[in-house]
């Protein structure tokens, strides 16, 4: 047997095109296999460098009352019994998120390390699907750049991704649709309807618990149907009017007729070809766009659902819903856009950019999905940004857009076209953001989580089990004493005190400051809306008690209050 007969018969053994090898060494850049081995242990160096970094610097920052939710919930569920809590329509988590915490809380004592622990474990599960995605759709060497790339964001954005509970599960459901996606090839090939199958579902639980999974995937994904869609048409049209100019007709059997059912039906139609060289094809667009059908549906009325069951989980309007009420009437949140992915790619995030657009306009790409889920994602968060004035720091929802540009432009790591300069990219980012991040991390930082635990440990001594604070204080504190101290929520409202309803339990408004609780404890931050209420009635109702804290003072009184 000749050399180049075996080399198609093995080709052919390998489930591959009998070019599938040459077309393979032809895209990736010509290294040898010494120069492959030191890329790919400096790689795996960075990615484990940037996860022991990442480690320390999620015990490098406090606890917030929105982390706290993730163990306060399932100790209402398990010490009390109760699923009625509060959630913010938009973004529940239930599926994302606290269905990890819902388990690992309980069986850890509540404790604040596991929280943060369990957070930290799906900041390494999203560093993993990264690298998963480039495998699938480049190689080895692309799988661990991307690995390397989203360890080492840089701290502002990274912090997004270490809490417990910030979107992060989020993300990951997002990468799993695109590991599905691209079931499409061997190995792990799944049959389409199956993948539709499973997207549907990952839409339908993601969407319902978070809804930035609708403008960075669900809706993107019905752009790209769409452009399937539009594709396979003007296809249809040209080898139509190609065969009556030939005087042909579609007879039943014939190839065009074959091409007209496709369209819009179940059977694939070639899209390019896979890492392997080999033939990829994708199912009916229809099918993709009716799998977003459930999610679409769920979105719409998830914010109009109130309790999920009598006794059960309350959803309730957030005020910062996402949708079309506004279209582009806040224009000035461009700068938040802009900002948002500054702070979360860090200063190099320009040379990021460049790089992407290197890659999608001089590189022959055949990962047009992927393309699609940056392009259209960062498109659809834009048009999000100026429909709604977001408060607080809108920063985080992008953190997901900057994700899949590093995995973008670690697909094109090997690459040829351009020379080196993708490889030679990535590995400036890779070191500049680890550099700063080393850097920032030398730089002393108090220990939070002490802090905090000293707290609760200075109210139990002072015999407090019940009190009265802001939001952002009150959460933290209930979680971290392990419910023995209850700290109500409240915010100041026409001069009087009103309970905050969100991410808490009803149950806890069932003792209040002008009815039956005889010694209300108020713990108050210097200058806020609580303090500046409790400077008003100290003159009617003198506290008993004051005790400076930190940035605080805490009033006991004895007797009702007028709230």
């Amino acid at each position: 047997m000749s050399r180049s007969r075996r080399s198609r018969s093995e080709s052919k053994k390998a489930g591959a095109s009998p070019s599938a090898a040459v077309n393979r060494a032809d895209q990736k850049l010509a290294l040898s296999p010494t120069v492959q081995k030191y890329l790919a242990v400096f790689f795996i160096a960075a990615t484990l460098v940037g996860l022991y970094l990442g480690l320390n610097l999620a015990f490098n920052y406090p606890l917030t009352s929105d982390s706290a939710n993730a163990g306060l919930f399932p100790m209402e569920v398990a010490e009390h019994g109760s699923f009625e809590y509060v959630f913010p329509a938009n973004n529940p988590y239930f599926f994302t998120d606290y269905v990890f915490h819902l388990i690992i809380q309980p069986l850890t004592g509540y404790s604040p390390v596991a929280l943060i622990l369990t957070g930290y474990a799906m900041y390494v599960l999203i560093v993993l699907g990264c690298a998963a995605v480039a495998l699938r759709l480049a190689g080895r060497i692309e799988a661990l750049a991307a690995a390397a790339l989203v360890a080492n964001l840089p701290f502002m954005g990274l912090r997004y991704v270490l809490y417990p509970l910030y979107h992060n599960g989020t993300i990951l459901f997002i990468l799993l649709s695109i590991l599905v996606f691209y079931a499409d090839r061997p190995p792990f090939r799944l049959d389409f309807k199956w993948r539709v199958l499973i997207i549907g579902v990952l839409q339908l639980l993601g969407v319902f618990s978070d809804t930035l999974m609708l403008p960075v995937f669900t809706l993107p994904l019905i752009a790209y149907a769409g452009y399937r869609l539009w594709t396979q048409w003007q296809a249809a049209k040209v080898e139509k009017g190609s065969v009556a100019a030939d005087g042909g007709k579609d007879a039943p059997g014939s190839k065009s007729a074959d091409r007209s059912r496709d369209i819009g039906g179940v059977k694939g139609a070639s899209v390019g070809k896979g890492a392997d060289g080999g033939e990829v094809t994708e199912g009916s667009p229809l099918l993709l766009i009716a799998s977003t059908v459930p999610a679409l549906i769920v979105f719409a009325a998830k914010s109009r659902i109130g309790q999920l069951w009598p006794g059960g989980p309350i959803l309730a309007p957030s005020g910062a819903e996402l949708g079309l009420s506004g279209l582009l009437q806040h224009p000035e949140m461009i700068g938040e856009f802009a900002g948002g992915l500054v702070r979360n790619g860090g200063g190099i995030v320009v040379a990021i950019g460049l790089l992407v657009v290197v890659l999608l306009v001089f590189l022959e790409r055949k990962d047009r999905f992927l393309q699609a889920m940056l392009v259209m994602g960062g498109v659809f968060m834009l048009l999000g940004f100026m429909s709604m004035a977001m408060e607080g720091d809108p920063a985080r929802y992008l953190t997901f857009t900057v994700i899949l540009a590093l995995v973008v432009a670690a697909t094109g790591t090997m690459r040829r076209g351009v020379s080196y300069i993708p490889l030679i990219a990535v590995i400036a980012i890779v070191l500049v953001n680890a550099g700063s991040n080393v850097l920032l991390l030398n730089q002393p930082h108090p220990d939070y989580l002490k802090l905090q635990q000293g707290f609760v440990d200075f109210l139990a001594s002072n015999n407090v089990t019940h009190a009265y604070s802001d939001y952002w204080s009150a959460n933290i504190y209930t979680y971290m004493s392990g419910g023995s101290i209850v700290i109500e929520p409240v915010y100041v409202q026409d001069d009087r005190l009103m309970f905050h309803t969100m991410n808490s339990a009803p149950r806890w408004a069932s003792v209040w400051p002008d009815g039956n609780d005889s010694e209300p404890v108020l713990v108050t931050l210097m200058g806020d809306s609580l303090y500046q209420w409790a400077q008003k009635i100290n003159g009617t109702h003198p506290p008993v008690t004051t005790y400076q804290v930190s940035n605080g003072i805490i009033y006991i009184y004895n007797g009702s209050l007028p709230a």
